[in-house]
């Protein structure tokens, strides 16, 4: 399904979703909802063996017209993080790139249209998991702290209004949010009643996870379903430690650039592991 960026190995084709969901029917999974996770770590219970979260990220309408169906038929429970200002707007997501050499990708509205109202809310009485992906996917870096606030509040308020108490309390970081960012975003977070968080981090949960500095795992346009299962199966759980050590070095070559009179603006180095998460 399209994701964050408009970058065609992010978009997963509905036939490869589809064996990827089955793979986990047939190798006896346990899904469950990002809500869940953060109950299972508030109350320090174990997760069961195979369990599989699955996310997807800012509110992509072909969520509901493809992958919908597919996790309804397979008997699992998603969490979908929507942008709310763009959720039932018709208008194409501001950050996504044109530049791309397949122009049917700009023309087949089925790629980058937002979902509608009426799919959340459809979506939401199915059994989904509808949270916030902050109102305008502003990034959180360049954002004063009251622009923070209002990203985190009304996104969430937006959907209570639609949908009453079953909105999530779980939130995702547009564009992830690095040491500074991260530390101003959980206080917004814990001041607007939220309970953990998604911030880019590569990885899988454990049972000492930080609640509010969840990690996740990209699944590809081209993951096999081999490569799907050994991703749930942990076998890229190294990619964690490689990212640590990775914006250690980017946040040190930045300051050291920031001593000596380089560029000063956006001082957060980016993080090449954190893209948005099927």
């Amino acid at each position: 399904m399209q994701s964050g960026h408009w970058q065609a190995d992010l978009d997963v084709p509905p036939t490869l979703f589809a064996a990827h969901m089955r793979a986990l029917v047939e190798g006896g999974y346990t899904v469950v909802t990002a809500g869940e996770v953060i109950q299972r770590l508030q109350d320090r219970r174990e997760f069961p063996p195979k369990t599989v979260c699955i996310t997807f990220d800012d509110g992509y309408r072909n969520n509901f017209s493809n992958a919908f169906c597919e996790l309804q038929r397979c008997g699992f429970r998603a969490s979908f993080f929507v942008v709310t200002d763009y959720i039932g707007s018709g208008r194409r997501f501001a950050w996504l790139s044109t530049k791309r050499t397949d122009r049917s990708h700009i023309e087949d509205s089925h790629i980058w249209e937002p979902l509608r109202w009426t799919d959340v809310l459809e979506m939401n009485a199915a059994g989904m998991e509808m949270a916030s992906h902050s109102c305008t996917h502003a990034d959180f870096s360049e954002l004063e702290p009251e622009e923070m606030r209002r990203e985190v509040s009304d996104s969430r308020r937006a959907l209570l209004m639609r949908l009453g108490d079953s909105v999530s309390r779980v939130f995702v970081c547009p564009f992830g949010a690095e040491a500074a960012t991260a530390k101003q975003l959980i206080s917004v977070l814990h001041e607007n009643g939220y309970v953990g968080a998604f911030t880019g981090r590569t990885g899988a949960v454990g049972p000492t996870s930080d609640p509010f500095d969840l990690p996740r795992l990209t699944v590809y346009h081209d993951d096999s379903v081999a490569i799907f299962l050994r991703k749930v199966d942990g076998a890229y759980d190294w990619l964690m430690w490689f990212q640590t050590v990775w914006l250690r070095v980017t946040q040190g070559r930045q300051r050291l650039k920031n001593r000596k009179g380089g560029n000063h603006a956006g001082t957060e180095s980016r993080n090449p592991l954190a893209g948005e998460k099927l």
